[in-house]
């Protein structure tokens, strides 16, 4: 015959021995012992026995948030309670719920005109880009495009939202994103009945403009080719009403917290006039040195032309740095060295001597790149001995 006990688990097990071969149903704990073994439980009744304090074991120190529960903390030191269900602990020791936010930004809407295109070439048959120096002159092709389209023509707002939010899905039904949400659409199709373009040279408008056709001439110091758009306009419609929810750490949503956004944008604030852009490209313009031998001079110059100093040897950018260039001026021949009528000769030598004192000077017209008349100071001299002189170096100031 098998017999049946009752009573807390604290009793049975004070004298197990007394329900040798019986059960014994404890009235605390909800469990069937047979000789000291547990043989059934509910799912509700997998609890401490006793309270077990957490020290030294492999997960003992790797818990870094402890429950704060007073029942928890006993002695100075980390328990868990007895009585404490399975379903409890692992609530404690893995569970700490928490709110998320969801909260709209400000409305983002900048639409720009797209910006044209300005390109300088020279004027040869390659139509090669043009150097970022050349000299007074220079006859130049302009190449520009243009366009009247709208970028960044969309209307949008963004609710910063951690770690994501809850919507009304298409089912009717609330489903959880991950991350933001963004609200947006495109603007209304721009107005470019005003649309008109301005073709500059050196601030001075250019009429009858062609791209690739048209050219300009430069002149001394920075050049500016400029192309300029204006006259688009362009409108938005307000966005329409939206309203998502918070969710917690769990993913929970939180249906009291809506973050509800109304686009309360005036008309004006809808509408963006004239937008404009413009691009533009530069060059340096200057004026030329001429250094180099030639046939021999009258004594008073006036036999030297234009053709002449623009013919000789050596040419370059004006500059009063030092010129290193090894010429030959040989017996019976003249010399020239022509500078803008703005500077001067500051020497010119070979390795030690000064030849300078030997040159006349005199004051004329040469032309530069584009044929207009520019003031040279040209200094020349004949060699007049049996012997050529070698001039190694010239400087202007």
């Amino acid at each position: 015959m098998i017999k049946f006990y009752r009573g807390t688990k604290e009793k049975y097990q004070e004298s197990p021995s007394s329900y040798k071969d019986g059960l014994y149903f404890t009235t605390d704990t909800n469990e069937i012992l047979v000789n000291e073994v547990v043989y059934g439980k509910n799912a509700d009744a997998s609890v401490t026995a006793e309270e077990i304090v957490v020290a030294g074991g492999p997960l003992a120190n790797a818990i870094a948030y402890w429950p704060e529960d007073a029942e928890w903390n006993s002695g100075g030191n980390r328990v868990i309670p007895a009585g404490t269900s399975m379903q409890t602990l692992t609530e404690k020791l893995f569970l700490k719920e928490e709110n998320g936010s969801a909260e709209w930004g400000n409305i983002s809407w900048n639409p720009t005109l797209a910006n044209p295109s300005a390109v300088l070439k020279n004027n040869d048959t390659n139509k090669s880009d043009a150097g970022s120096k050349v000299e007074v002159g220079t006859s130049l092709i302009v190449k520009t495009t243009t366009s009247s389209q709208v970028n960044n023509n969309t209307r949008s707002v963004t609710c910063n939202a951690n770690p994501g939010y809850f919507e009304l899905g298409t089912d009717g039904k609330y489903v959880y994103v991950e991350g933001n949400k963004t609200h947006s659409h495109v603007g209304n199709t721009p107005d470019t009945t005003g649309f008109t373009v301005v073709y500059t040279w050196n601030n001075n408008a250019i009429s009858d403009f062609a791209s690739e056709s048209t050219t300009v001439k430069v002149v001394s110091g920075t050049n500016t080719f400029k192309v300029s758009q204006s006259g688009v306009n362009v409108t938005t419609n307000a966005l329409a009403d939206v309203t998502v929810y918070p969710t917690t750490n769990t993913k929970k949503m939180i249906a009291d917290s809506p973050a509800v956004f109304t686009d309360n944008a005036t008309e004006a604030d809808r509408t963006k006039t004239n937008l404009t852009s413009s691009a533009q490209d530069t060059i340096t313009g200057y004026y030329k040195y001429f250094i180099g031998q030639c046939d021999a001079l009258a004594a008073d110059g006036s036999d030297i032309t234009s053709d002449i100093v623009r013919g000789l040897d050596k040419s370059g950018e004006m500059t009063t740095s030092q010129i290193s260039y090894t010429a030959t001026h040989s017996s019976g021949k003249g010399f020239i060295v022509a500078c803008p009528a703005t500077k001067s000769i500051d020497y010119i030598k070979d390795d030690a001597a000064v030849f300078e004192g030997g040159f006349s000077v005199k004051t004329m017209n040469v032309k530069d790149a584009g044929g207009d008349d520019v003031s040279y100071k040209v200094y020349y001299c004949n060699n007049t001995g049996a012997n050529a002189a070698v001039y190694k170096f010239f400087k202007f100031k």
